[in-house]
């Protein structure tokens, strides 16, 4: 009775030595039980990256967020009437809203670097000139008669997504003429922030030349939208690493180790708004052409990267030893040497890409 027991186990022992089935679990099971430090790498990786994130925005709310210039925009205000059986007229008040024939933008950005503890953010100043001309506006095409527009209420307005970053006090000049725009554009359903001022003009046919120099604090990101009939924006800097996105890309570029220059040409029919529109009805921010600041080397990007290997390192290990058991038929213990050699590589590969 002994011995047959003993021929039991040794029949089981020797199952347990060939069997594929049990060696596959086994490798199975070491494999996840190595894949939990690696889960722990990630998951501090994560963390990180989470931080850099609220560093970046903790900085930017500080200096000036990422920026966004929208306009200039022309809005003139105007009357039509309602008539009652009694002869009695009443008065509805609209606003008709005109963009301009020719718009340029020169952008100037000088960079920054903010370190807080043990992260970098990327920030700059920019200085923009807005400048173009304004046709007589065409209210003969919205059908209101001249003597219901009130000219005298004309404002010119400018979006700007971050006024916490403008430096300078905004000054447009509109046709030889010098006024201090004021913060607010009185039309937020088509601008939600910016800055605006009452302008002069006539029913006399005669264009409007204007140019606003704009001194801007931004962080990452600017974009621009094309309201011009013919919208022209040439910008340069001296960040090395720039991604255009957005709408446009530029028609021509030019990137170098000492910085950028960029230049984006846009017609109105490359856009879903027209010339001009009565009341609402319209957004911006579709048709925005846009550059940001990146840094080109993310060390917990790569990191991530890296940690995305550790099953291969790991199943690679595992697997050259099953063949070597499986092929060769060399007895190998499925515990001691292929655990020594993948914590190895686990501990290699910490070492290579710290977090």
């Amino acid at each position: 009775m002994e011995n047959q027991n003993q021929s039991t186990i040794q029949k089981f022992s020797q199952w347990l030595k060939e069997s594929l089935v049990i060696k596959l679990l086994s490798i199975g099971f070491l494999v996840l039980i190595l894949l939990i430090p690696n889960a722990l790498i990630q998951e501090q990786i994560r963390e990180r990256q989470i931080r850099k994130q609220e560093v970046k925005n903790e900085v930017s709310l500080s200096w000036g967020g990422s920026q966004a210039i929208q306009g200039p925009v022309l809005a003139v205000p105007y009357s039509s009437w309602t008539e009652f059986q009694d002869g009695k007229r009443s008065e509805n008040r609209h606003v008709a809203y005109f963009l301009p024939q020719n718009l340029m933008v020169d952008g100037d950005l000088k960079h920054q670097i903010r370190k807080r503890s043990i992260f970098d953010v990327v920030l700059y100043q920019a200085g923009i000139v807005l400048s173009g001309e304004f046709q007589q506006p065409d209210f003969q095409a919205l059908n209101v008669a001249p003597a219901d527009v009130h000219w005298d209420e004309a404002k010119l307005a400018v979006g700007i997504q971050g006024m916490t970053g403008i430096k300078e006090s905004v000054q447009v000049d509109w046709a030889g003429n010098q006024r201090r725009m004021e913060p607010g554009t009185g039309m937020t359903e088509l601008l939600a922030t910016g800055v605006s001022t009452p302008i002069s003009i006539a029913a006399d046919g005669k264009n409007y030349q204007f140019s606003i120099p704009i001194k801007l604090n931004g962080s990452e990101h600017l974009s621009f939208e094309p309201v011009g009939k013919s919208t022209t924006v040439n910008l340069k800097s001296d960040w090395h690493s720039p991604s255009f996105d957005g709408a446009f890309l530029p028609d021509q570029r030019e990137v170098s180790a000492t910085g950028f220059t960029a230049q984006w040409q846009v017609l109105d029919l490359n856009r879903p708004y027209p010339q001009q529109w009565s009341d609402d009805g319209v957004s911006f921010g579709t048709s925005s052409m846009a550059v940001r600041l990146i840094q080109p080397v993310d060390e917990y990007l790569k990191n991530t990267r890296s940690a995305k290997y550790a099953i291969l390192i790991i199943g690679l290990t595992f697997l050259l030893y099953f063949f070597f058991k499986v092929m060769r038929r060399i007895f190998i213990h499925p515990f001691p040497v292929p655990i020594g050699r993948a914590c190895a590589h686990g501990i290699l590969l910490a070492a290579a890409f710290p977090v």
